[in-house]
Order: structure tokens, then sequence, then C-alpha cells
């Protein structure tokens, strides 16, 4: 069973939380709260070393600082993880449809908007699904 928790933790420490939860909900091995906050920590830590011009890789260890502990406060919750909606009311401008499947979470269609090329609204969307 220690074999299954190192991996489960490894896991988490990529930032491959679903391969994780699949290994979890397997019952390869289970985690506590003290196991996430070591990845947590670790999580904080690289954010600190990183340069303040690498935006997408900030604002993915951002995403994942925040996901990963709503998962230690609140446990997997994959509405928690990906919104159905990331836009601010009454927004006006460009805005892409995405869909994401497969995986634990199941289908879900999404709104994203908030930047000036479409692009660039794919890049973040695919940000907040790593």
């Amino acid at each position: 069973m220690g074999d299954g928790r190192e991996e489960i933790l490894d896991l988490l420490g990529c930032g491959e939380f679903e391969d994780a939860i699949e290994l979890i909900n397997r019952g390869e091995a289970l985690i506590g709260r003290e196991d996430i906050d070591i990845v947590l920590s670790h999580f904080r830590n690289r954010l600190t070393l990183l340069d303040p011009s690498a935006g997408a890789a900030l604002r993915q260890l951002r995403l994942r600082i925040e996901r990963l502990g709503a998962w230690r406060d609140s446990g997997f919750d994959p509405d928690s993880l990906i919104f159905p909606v990331v836009m601010p009311e009454g927004y006006r401008g460009k805005i892409l449809l995405v869909s994401f499947a497969g995986g634990i979470i199941s289908k879900r269609v999404c709104l994203r908007s908030n930047d000036l090329r479409h692009i660039d609204i794919l890049r973040n969307a695919e940000i907040e699904a790593a």
C-alpha cells in the first residue's frame, strides 16, 4: 500500500490530479490532509522560484494551489475544478465555447472570455484544464 501512496503523491506533485484521483478511487492507497499539505508546500515553494515574467506557468501553478487546497478542505468536487462560466457579469467581447471530455470529470461545456484574441482564451482554458 505504501507504493500506491507514493505514486499518488508523485502524481499530485506533477499536477496530474486526475490520475491521482483515479488511483485513490481504485483503492490503491489513501492520502490524508497532511499529505496534501506537503504537496501544497512544494507548489508554494516553486511559486516563489518562478520568474514573474513566466505568466502561463504562474497562472497554472496558482490554479493548482487553489484547487488542491479546495480538495484538501472540502473533498474532491469536479464542479469546483472547472467552472461552467468564467467571465465577468455583462462582459462584451470575445468568448470561446470550450468542451472538456474524458477522464474523471464528466463532459463539460464551458464559456471562457477576458482576452483580446480567441487563441489567448483557448490557451488560458488549456492552462486551467492541465
